[in-house]
């Protein structure tokens, strides 16, 4: 599974920021039992890094 948000006719932004229902996305594969790799694209500003861990943070918070 590859996660990325973005605004309908825009470019990637960070996760939660965007128009796609990643919560809501994650929730259906959490209820249908999905044990696989999720692949984060990550924003990358001036810090990768800390981009890549808040991305890593708001996925967590939504699988809880």
């Amino acid at each position: 599974i590859h996660v990325k948000d973005k605004p309908y006719g825009g470019v990637p932004v960070m996760l939660g920021k965007g128009c796609a229902d990643i919560k809501g996305c994650l929730g259906v594969l959490k209820k249908i039992g999905y044990a696989g790799s999720i692949i984060l694209e990550s924003y990358f500003g001036s810090d990768a890094v800390g981009d890549t861990v808040k991305n890593l943070s708001y996925v967590r918070g939504c699988c809880e």
